[in-house]
């Protein structure tokens, strides 16, 4: 029976692996809510445009204007911040997706060696069992003619 010597440390590799995976399921959700937010404070300064527009349409010195043109200046820095944001949080997805790469080849690596230990062994194996069946036929043939002689 076959038995692999480093099957805990493959199962360890495995557990690593998992939580790298966890970890950038993480950073790929954190960057989607990124994401998310920009598209909605786009939309939001879409919006505020189009009403200051429409006040501007009405009258070039109202109050709103003044007031539009704040919360404008505000989205956009948001959006700025935001995008900012993004960009670090891709840099983390992408960091994170490296480390799990690099863990999947050292775990690739050892069911690789694994996987030739056990063929060698089912090889020596059979090897072992035609040279026995061999011997058991040669027996066999022996003792027929002796008997018959």
């Amino acid at each position: 029976m076959f038995r692999y010597r480093l099957e805990p440390l493959l199962r360890y590799r495995k557990s690593l692996e998992d939580d790298q995976q966890r970890a950038l399921a993480m950073a790929n959700r954190g960057l989607y809510v990124q994401m998310n937010k920009i598209k909605e404070l786009e939309n939001s300064r879409q919006e505020a445009m189009t009403w200051r527009l429409k006040i501007h349409e009405v009258s070039t010195s109202s109050p709103h204007l003044l007031l539009y043109d704040k919360y404008l200046d505000g989205v956009n820095f948001d959006i700025k911040f935001h995008q900012e944001l993004r960009r670090v949080t891709q840099l983390n997805v992408d960091l994170e997706r490296k480390k799990l790469l690099d863990l999947v080849k050292k775990r690739r690596t050892i069911e690789l060696h694994r996987d030739r230990l056990k063929e060698r062994y089912n090889k020596e194996e059979s090897r072992r069992e035609r040279i026995e069946n061999d011997e058991m036929a040669i027996m066999r043939a022996g003792r027929k003619d002796m008997s018959h002689a």
